[in-house]
């Protein structure tokens, strides 16, 4: 019945585009709302143990894919330019499908790198390094490299300089690139060695699991690659493979998985951010004299909920606003970008400031369309208010190709509170163009919102006195209305599933506001964490954490500390439903939602990817098919960390990551009850 029910909402979504900038408004919303219903019905089925009678996938590869099969238009770097993780806008619906299959994990090594024997028979035991402090209990190990805080420097890529300093704070590895895309065609051909099955015996299984994930690893990866990698059995808290898992490595986006784990600890999966609508009583019924806005971090705000508020208006019979409309964000603290975010100095929307009053993710969306031949290009802003002043230089040609520039930045030498963003359009587009749509950040998060209010109430045929302003609303306003956000553990999916920096960050600013008073600040929200991750075992000083979201070279955790995360995070009866749901699902939906399809793992796999220049991250949890005569036990917990070097192709780190969590289903799979066995 709830099979039928989510093949239902697969078939209502809209078409899945691979760019984040071509949704429309009207398309976001309604992929959000099935988005979520799809999300609860995941929950349920995880609730109820419904994973017991799902069929394993077929363990045979699914064939290679060719990219002019598909009716979308290719993407390409440029198209790239600008993306990041569906961050800060609603890019995909959940159950999107990429244009293309990534490359078979079976296919046989090529001749210039000879693969390693399938399964040695004795293997050796693989290197493993130090626990973490509180962390499960693990089998002896030869000793490898001491817990260091301080990150091991970035290698460049192979061929590059050696001038430039590897962890340079101008280079580009801070450019986040969490959108996955099927490999390309002209991608490296090196692939894992076929997948054979394992031993029945389980001692000789374990064997058979770690000879597999060595032989990947040598198969797949250059010897420069720094790689941390942990697979913990959630059960009984062993330890069933560690390589470098005690090294701090940058884990990029993998850092919203502490994030939302320590805020559904501490504020509860229930928690709903709140949005006031406020007045002072004017001369007559008909008017009010100041407006308020109050704000207390909801990430999720649109320009649907601030409409939504103002009904509330036109139904008491409000015709004026006689004084100013008022933006009280006082629930957060004046510093609007995060930590590590001044790397990067770019207008794309995955690097909106914060605010606890926010709109649209504070992103603005910016849609161009051709005009007559020779004559300006239309410009279109969603939402449209007078916070933006729009600069049209871009043309409609009859040949030659679509080449648009959109840059937002601010206006200079403006007075406080009088803040505005140029839009500024450049470029040609041909005269048969659809119509192309940007994102863009916007820099004064009140401001907007303040604006794009003030708009609305002139459609509502409320007209305002004054002007939009920064304040705090005295405690005699008079309440009009509210809004509540969805629960955290649904926003939580939006986080974790698209990679959302924007929602992330306004989190752990939220938290700090709650768990140390307001106003919130990113020190505040990290103290938090901090805390609960001490309950953990994770101790102060072990990992180095300065943001909410994992952007830019700035967060360092070891393989170890992130499944001992997952570990705790499963086993917490009072958000484990939550957190697990909001975890991208193989082969089905979010960044791995064309990854494994056609393999043992699809929706077997569900993990949290990271990616930054030169670095990717997969980390979550991976299950296997039970048979009815069988219990249902908890999965394996696993962090894959690949650091490739400063510019390097992440590509041949990506196939390691879906070779090992392939082995980890596989290994599963064969005898669930004796996985959590000691070896003879």
């Amino acid at each position: 019945m709830v099979l039928v029910l989510v093949r239902g909402l697969r078939s209502s979504l809209p078409a899945a585009d691979p760019g984040l900038e071509s949704a429309s408004p009207a398309s976001l919303r309604r992929a959000r709302r099935v988005g979520r219903t799809a999300g609860v019905l995941a929950g349920a089925l995880f609730a109820l143990g419904a994973t017991t009678q799902l069929r394993a996938a077929p363990a045979e590869p699914m064939p290679k894919v060719s990219p002019e099969v598909s009716s979308q238009k290719a993407v390409t770097s440029q198209d790239r330019r600008d993306l990041h993780a569906n961050a800060a806008w609603h890019g995909r619906p959940i159950f999107a499908q990429a244009q293309g299959a990534p490359t078979p994990a079976s296919l046989s090594a090529p001749a210039r790198q000879p693969a390693a024997p399938a399964v040695p028979t004795a293997p050796a035991a693989p290197a493993t390094s130090a626990a973490a402090p509180g962390a499960p209990a693990r089998q002896p190990a030869a000793p490898s490299a001491p817990t260091s805080l301080s990150a091991p420097a970035r290698q460049p890529a192979a061929g590059a300089g050696a001038t430039a300093p590897a962890d340079s704070a101008s280079g580009d590895k801070g450019t986040s690139l969490d959108v996955e895309h099927p490999t390309p065609p002209s991608a490296s051909t090196l692939s894992a060695p076929p997948l054979v099955p394992p031993p029945s015996d389980p001692a000789q299984r374990l064997k058979w699991l770690e000879a597999r994930i060595e032989q990947v690893t040598q198969a797949l990866l250059p010897g420069r690659a720094k790689i941390g990698i942990a697979v913990l059995d959630v059960d009984s808290g062993r330890l069933l493979y560690g390589k470098n898992d005690g090294v701090p490595l940058n884990i990029a986006s993998n850092v919203k998985l502490f994030t939302t784990a320590a805020a559904l600890a501490l504020l509860g999966p229930e928690y709903r951010f709140k949005t006031v609508l406020s007045a002072e009583r004017g001369a007559d019924r008909s008017e009010y004299k100041n407006l308020y806005l109050r704000g207390y971090g909801d990430p999720s705000l649109s320009t649907e909920d601030l409409w939504k508020l103002t009904l509330e208006l036109s139904a008491r019979g409000i015709k004026r606003i006689k004084g100013d409309i008022v933006i009280d964000d006082s629930f957060f603290d004046e510093q609007r970008v995060g930590p590590a975010f001044e790397q990067k100095n770019q207008d794309s929307a995955y690097r909106a400031p914060q605010g606890a009053v926010s709109l649209n993710h504070n992103a603005v969306s910016v849609r161009v369309q051709p005009g007559g031949d020779g004559q300006p290009a239309r410009v279109a802003l969603d939402p449209q208010s007078a916070y933006f002043v729009i600069s049209n230089e871009a043309r409609t040609v009859a040949t030659g190709r679509t080449s648009l520039v959109v840059e937002a930045v601010e206006e200079k030498d403006a007075p406080p509170g009088r803040e505005r963003m140029l839009i500024r359009v450049r470029g040609t587009i041909r005269a048969n163009d659809s119509g192309q749509d940007f994102n863009k950040r916007i820099a004064h998060p009140d401001l907007y919102a303040g604006a794009t209010l003030h708009e609305l109430l002139l459609r509502r045929g409320i007209q305002v006195g004054g002007k939009v302003s920064r304040g705090t609303a005295p405690p005699s306003v008079l309440l009009i209305d509210s809004h509540s956000s969805q629960p955290l553990g649904v926003l939580s999916r939006e986080i974790n599933k698209r990679s959302n920096n924007f929602m992330a960050e306004q989190v752990l600013k939220s938290l700090g506001s709650d768990a140390s008073g307001k106003p919130g600040s990113w020190q505040k929200g990290l103290q938090a964490v901090s805390r609960y991750l001490e309950t953990l075992g994770i101790a102060p000083g072990k990992y180095q954490m300065v943001n909410g979201s994992g952007l830019f070279d700035s967060n360092r955790f070891t393989a170890m500390q992130v499944v001992t995360l997952l570990r705790a995070a499963y086993r917490d009866f009072r958000f484990a439903a939550d957190f697990v749901a909001s975890l991208a699902l193989a082969g089905a939906d979010g960044t791995i939602g064309h990854r494994m399809s056609g393999s043992v793992a699809e929706r077997y796999v569900r993990a949290k990817t990271g990616t930054l220049n030169g670095i990717s991250c997969l980390s979550g949890y991976a299950g296997a098919p039970v048979p009815g005569s069988q219990p249902l036990r908890p999965p394996l917990a696993f962090s894959i960390l690949v650091d490739m070097g400063e510019d390097s192709s992440i590509q041949p780190a990506k196939r390691l990551q879906d070779a090992v969590v392939e082995a980890l289903v596989t290994y599963q799979n064969t005898s669930p009850a004796a996985a959590a066995a000691p070896p003879k």
